[in-house]
């Protein structure tokens, strides 16, 4: 798959092409980075700075003029939104799966206003292309202009039939994937309070069930189960799944144009969670995250670079025979991390990632992107840094309405091969599920 832009103009800088730089990519070391940057830095589009000229009509929001059937499908996406967030009766329930899960899932949900319009009760479920399944139900307070507060509480039932595991380490090897079935039930609580670009979040629950099986589903020939390549000392919590109390607080600050689709402004959140294990006391641990999202518009609606920056810590201590299990463990590597090789591909302890892209508006609601990644784990904080950092290049193209990204066709490439993504969020979003929250089990990158 190939992607191709407009001429550049001529400047001081020599540019690569986005995809003969993905495809001479195989191997990436750190010290290439900064000369990919550059290279993303250096590439302006002709069309961008030729304007003005003549009796051309300006361009709003993009380099070219918008065809029609573009136009008209934003539109319609735009007020399919609308509906599935506002309005009372059957939807079609599109989200609460994790990563993974495939293409597209769907299935029926039914909302509905109570107690005077003050809280919304919803129920739904959905199963995926890759047949996963899940069953969801809350009650919500939603926040309005007169409150800054909203309230909530969710049970979410998961049955993830094929989810990857290739070892504990930043130096696995492709070959040792695995695959294990994950199936959870969670009951929580939560709040949040917003003023102004601000947010803070709480969440408290109990997950009586978490069970680690053999996979399911159309499994893949040569896919073998985790339980028969790997063992509880390499694979911490493969043996036994004990039930978990979990609570976790995260503070946002959120200058970004919009929301979902965003070309000016940033967010920046930290985050802490504790898993209690209730069965013995072995699994219990702390988690912490920090993360930073900035945009730069370089020219307005039509150029953008952007950057991201994402660290999970755990308190592990294997010493003291405390361990997190390898299903909560942070990971990266798949669609929204390094988006070169699959999903979940690294597990560890800590975790480390880096992003930067370089977007351009080529229509008003399709934007094409060239993308690097750079992320690792380590067993220790000190053993992070920027060695060692398994690395991808790509491009892609998005298709969004004036606040949302609808979708997203990227094509990455790493030094274990060629990746094709389809996604329906923001490549520097991380995975939520409904109200904004981040999935409890397991840890999605």
């Amino acid at each position: 798959m190939s992607l191709s832009f407009p001429p550049t103009q001529q400047t001081s800088c020599r540019v690569l092409h986005g995809a003969s730089l993905a495809a001479r990519a195989r191997v990436l070391t750190p010290r290439y980075v900064p000369a990919i940057l550059i290279v993303m830095l250096c590439w302006l589009p002709q069309p961008i700075v030729a304007q003005g000229g003549g009796n051309a009509p300006p361009r709003e929001g993009g380099i070219f003029h918008e065809p029609k059937p573009i136009a008209k499908a934003a539109v319609q996406a735009e007020r399919l939104t609308r509906e599935r967030e506002y309005k009372d009766g059957f939807f079609v329930e599109t989200g609460n799966m994790i990563t993974g899960s495939g293409w597209v899932s769907a299935g029926p949900g039914y909302r509905h206003r109570v107690f005077g319009q003050r809280a919304v009760v919803s129920t739904s479920a959905a199963v995926s292309w890759r047949l996963y399944t899940m069953a969801r139900a809350s009650l919500d307070t939603p926040r309005d202009s007169d409150s800054p507060w909203s309230f909530g509480a969710t049970t979410l039932y998961q049955d993830a039939l094929q989810v990857n595991f290739f070892g504990v380490g930043n130096s696995t090897d492709v070959a040792d994937r695995s695959g294990y079935r994950l199936q959870s039930f969670d009951v929580d609580g939560h709040t949040a309070y917003t003023r102004g670009r601000a947010t803070l979040q709480a969440r408290a629950g109990w997950m009586p069930t978490i069970a680690v099986r053999s996979m399911a589903g159309r499994v893949p020939d040569n896919y073998p189960d985790t339980g028969t390549t790997f063992t509880e000392e390499t694979a911490p919590g493969l043996s036994s799944q004990p039930s978990f109390l979990h609570a976790d607080a995260s503070a946002t600050f959120d200058t970004r144009d919009r929301s979902g689709f965003a070309r000016s402004g940033g967010t920046y959140s930290a985050a802490v969670a504790q898993y209690s294990d209730r069965d013995g006391g072995r699994f219990s641990f702390q988690l912490f995250q920090v993360e930073g999202v900035q945009y730069v518009p370089v020219v307005k609606d039509r150029w953008t670079l952007a950057f991201r920056g994402w660290g999970a810590f755990t308190n592990n201590n294997a010493s003291a025979g405390q361990v997190v299990p390898f299903y909560l463990m942070p990971s990266t590597g798949g669609r929204s991390t390094v988006r070169g090789f699959r999903d979940y591909r690294f597990h560890g302890p800590q975790m480390e990632l880096f992003s930067a892209e370089s977007r351009w508006a080529i229509f008003e609601h399709l934007d094409a992107a060239l993308f690097i990644d750079a992320g690792r784990v380590a067993d220790r904080v000190a053993d992070l840094g920027f060695s060692g950092l398994q690395q991808s290049v790509g491009a892609g193209v998005r298709f969004h309405t004036s606040s949302d990204t609808v979708a997203r066709l990227e094509v990455a490439r790493s030094q274990e091969g060629w990746m094709l993504i389809f996604k329906t969020n923001e490549p520097f979003t991380r995975k939520t599920f409904s109200g904004n929250r981040t999935p409890v089990v397991p840890f999605v990158p």
